[in-house]
């Protein structure tokens, strides 16, 4: 039975400690911090793409996923197959589709299979609302 592992994946309660500081504290005064918000203020989404399957020793096999519309990627990662030590690794585990240089609308993974038989990759995104 192969195991799964999800990888460089944020999880909700970091997200949701979020906190907003208010304008320029005066002299000596410590700044006041906003409240948390909620995974509903959020918009707290996780995303996942179809598995994508990796034949034995293949290499650049891409699997991504994009956030819904109006949401932006926080976070990501990536399963796979792992068994004996051989499996799935990630050549590439990163942010796509930057808008602006400022956010990413999904998580893209290039897999490479070490294992001697077949293993899937299946990339995650993390999504909040984007305003």
């Amino acid at each position: 039975m192969s195991k799964r592992r999800l990888v460089h994946l944020i999880p909700p309660t970091i997200a949701l400690a979020l906190l907003a500081t208010t304008a320029s504290p005066a002299q000596g005064q410590q700044p006041q911090r906003g409240r948390p918000v909620t995974a509903e203020q959020l918009g707290l989404e996780i995303v996942m793409s179809s598995t994508v399957l990796i034949n034995p020793g293949e290499i650049s096999q891409r699997a991504e996923v994009q956030c819904p519309s109006g949401k932006v990627a926080i976070s990501g990662g990536f399963s796979g197959g792992v068994a004996s030590g051989a499996g799935v690794f990630a050549a590439l585990n990163a942010p796509n589709n930057i808008q602006n240089g400022r956010f990413a609308r999904g998580w893209v993974v290039v897999g490479v299979n070490t294992a001697a038989i077949e293993r899937g990759i299946v990339a995650y995104a993390l999504c909040i609302n984007e305003s």
